[in-house]
C-alpha cells in the first residue's frame, strides 16, 4: 500500500493549540529565531486574535519556558 499525505486543519493553522483552564485557548506557532510567518499563517494569526484568542510565536527555549510558567500560574489561580 502506498502512503499518501493527509492534511488536517486549515492553511496557516498554528503548530499547537492549547486549551487551558477557564476556557482560555492559545494558538502557538514554533519558529526558528529567523523564521517568518507564511501568508497563510499571518491570516490565521489575524483571524484568531480578532476573535479574542491568544496567538504566540515561540522562537527559543526561553520563550517556551516562559509560556509554561504563565500556564502554571493560570492553573494555580
Amino acid at each position: 500500500m502506498n502512503g499518501y499525505p493527509i492534511s488536517i486543519g486549515i492553511a496557516g493553522m498554528s503548530d499547537l493549540t492549547l486549551f487551558a483552564r477557564g476556557g482560555k485557548t492559545i494558538f502557538i506557532e514554533i519558529k526558528t529565531p529567523s523564521g517568518r510567518l507564511s501568508e497563510g499563517q499571518k491570516r490565521f494569526s489575524q483571524t484568531v486574535t480578532e476573535l479574542g484568542f491568544e496567538y504566540i510565536i515561540i522562537r527559543n527555549r526561553k520563550e517556551a519556558e516562559e509560556l509554561c510558567l504563565q500556564l502554571k500560574k493560570l492553573n494555580n489561580s
